[in-house]
C-alpha cells in the first residue's frame, strides 16, 4: 500500500485534477464518526461517487493501536473497503470462477475486532507527495496496480502510535495501510486473540 501526502501541496495543481479522480469511480472516502461513534453524513457529492470506509482506531491505555473495529454500523473499516474495492476491480479485470469479494463484502466474516499485524515502521513504507503524483513527476509503473492511500503526514496532525513508532509517531493513515497489507497478505493476527 502507499500513502501519498500532500504536504508539499502547491497552487499549481488544480482542482479539477481532485474532481476527475472521484468522477472516474474505484475511490474509497474516509468516513468519520461522531462522539457516538455513528458515521458523519458527506456532502451529497459523495454519496454517488465514493465509497465510505470508516477512520475510527482504537488506542489502548498505552497510546498504541493494536485493532480497528471492522465495521461500524454497516460502514467498513477504510483499509477493508479499499481491499473490497481492490478486488471487485480484480474480479471485473481478471476472467476466473472465483469471487475474490465474497468474504469481505460480509460483515460477519470478521470477528468484533480485527488485530492489526504491524508490518514495520511507517518510515519503511512507500511515500509519495501528492502534489508530486497529480504533476506526473512519480513514474506511472510506481502506481500501477497499486492501492493508494492519500493522507496526511503533518507532524500533530491524526497522531498514530504503533509498536514500531512510539518515541516519534506517526500518522493514522499508516494503519489503514497496515490493515490493507493484513488483509491482502492474510497474516492479520486476530487469530492470536480469540478465546
Amino acid at each position: 500500500a502507499y500513502e501519498i501526502t500532500y504536504g508539499d501541496w502547491s497552487s499549481d495543481v488544480c482542482s479539477s485534477d481532485l474532481e476527475t479522480m472521484l468522477w472516474q469511480g474505484g475511490v474509497v472516502l474516509g468516513k468519520a464518526a461522531d462522539t457516538q461513534g455513528l458515521p458523519i453524513p458527506w456532502a451529497p457529492a459523495f454519496e454517488s461517487v465514493a465509497i465510505p470506509g470508516h477512520v475510527d482506531k482504537r488506542i489502548d491505555l498505552d497510546g498504541v493501536s493494536r485493532y480497528i473495529y471492522p465495521y461500524l454500523g454497516d460502514v467498513p473499516n477504510l483499509g477493508i473497503a479499499l481491499v473490497q474495492m481492490y478486488l471487485s476491480n480484480l474480479n471485473h479485470t481478471v476472467s476466473t470462477t472465483t469471487d475474490f469479494t465474497a468474504s469481505f463484502l460480509n460483515p460477519s466474516a470478521f470477528g468484533e475486532k480485527l488485530w492489526v499485524n504491524w508490518p514495520g515502521p511507517a518510515n519503511s513504507a512507500q511515500h509519495y507527495s501528492f502534489a508530486a503524483v497529480l504533476e506526473g513527476t512519480v513514474p506511472p509503473a510506481a502506481l500501477h496496480n497499486k492501492i493508494l492511500i492519500i493522507g496526511t503526514d503533518l507532524t500533530g496532525v491524526d497522531v498514530l502510535q504503533t509498536p514500531f513508532d512510539q518515541q516519534v509517531p506517526t500518522s493514522g493513515v499508516y494503519l489503514h495501510a497496515a490493515i490493507v497489507s493484513n488483509l491482502l497478505q492474510n497474516n492479520d493476527r486476530s487469530e492470536e486473540h480469540t478465546s
